[in-house]
């Protein structure tokens, strides 16, 4: 490791990206271990953070701009926003993680001390060098969406979508479709929206620290009780399990690219 140079990284084991809550502690890099992306198991995020409050549709409170890369100062301000303060910080940390595969990072300057970022999920890879276009917006959005939760617990999740870096096999160990996450967190009218998978899986969301499907405005979603209903989203069956992609939320016509959650069922937990 070079020496001067703040690394964010997320704790990481096999099948698990980890993330520590929002506007909370640091990041732990104990037990790092290759990565298989057999099904991405994260750890979610207390709301709170700066795509809550002020949201990241304007670049003059948020520092992020999808016009221009993340790795310029443009796209990601490296003195006001997100970077601005320790408090924020994690939003950036969270964002690129979301957004970067694993592998990737960019450097910031911030008050004189350079801090790196690292990419994870990878669901936008090209944002690192150029613009964020809708789809990359939207992805990005979904998966900060998918990783919030207003309990102040931070719970394993399991993410599956129709991107490559996702997949609908999903984790084994991660059975219980809790919501599907869809949204653009970019756009001048930011959009964020939720779909619950069951009643029951609700419950068990709730009963394992994950509010949000339970609370929908609480955590600052448009919240719809069933993602089954009637053109709100598509269903793609793999392995006789199905998966919601392009959802659309109520008096829409458009979808958006939409992330499921899965949560471990309790009973193997015991």
């Amino acid at each position: 490791m070079s020496t001067g140079i703040t690394r964010f990284r997320s704790w990481r084991r096999s099948l698990v990206l980890a993330a520590i809550p929002v506007l909370g502690t640091g990041c732990d890099t104990s037990d790092d271990a290759s990565i298989d992306f057999d099904g991405i198991v994260l750890r979610d995020a207390p709301h709170g953070g700066i795509w809550l409050n002020n949201g990241l549709s304007d670049p003059d409170l948020s520092g992020i701009d999808p016009a221009y890369p993340l790795s310029t100062p443009q796209g990601m301000s490296e003195v006001e926003g997100v970077l601005a303060s320790a408090d924020s910080r994690l939003a950036a940390i969270y964002l690129v993680e979301c957004a970067l595969p694993a592998g990737a990072s960019i450097i910031k300057t911030v008050d004189g001390e350079e801090l790196e970022l690292e990419g994870f999920v990878g669901l936008a890879p090209a944002w690192e060098d150029g613009a964020c276009d809708n789809d990359c917006q939207q992805w990005v959005s979904a998966c900060i969406l998918a990783r919030t939760n207003s309990s102040g617990q931070s719970i394993a999740i399991s993410l599956r979508g129709d991107h490559p870096t996702l997949g609908f096999g999903g984790h084994p160990g991660y059975p219980i479709y809790e919501a599907s996450f869809f949204g653009n967190l970019f756009a001048p009218s930011e959009t964020r929206y939720l779909c619950e998978g069951s009643e029951e899986s609700v419950i068990i969301a709730a009963q394992d620290g994950r509010t949000c499907s339970t609370n929908p405005e609480g955590c600052g979603f448009q919240g719809y009780d069933d993602c089954e209903v009637e053109d709100r989203c598509e269903f793609v069956e793999q392995d006789g399990d199905p998966t919601a992609v392009d959802c659309t939320p109520e008096g829409s016509s458009a979808s958006y690219h939409t992330i499921s959650v899965y949560l471990a069922d309790p009973e193997d937990e015991d």
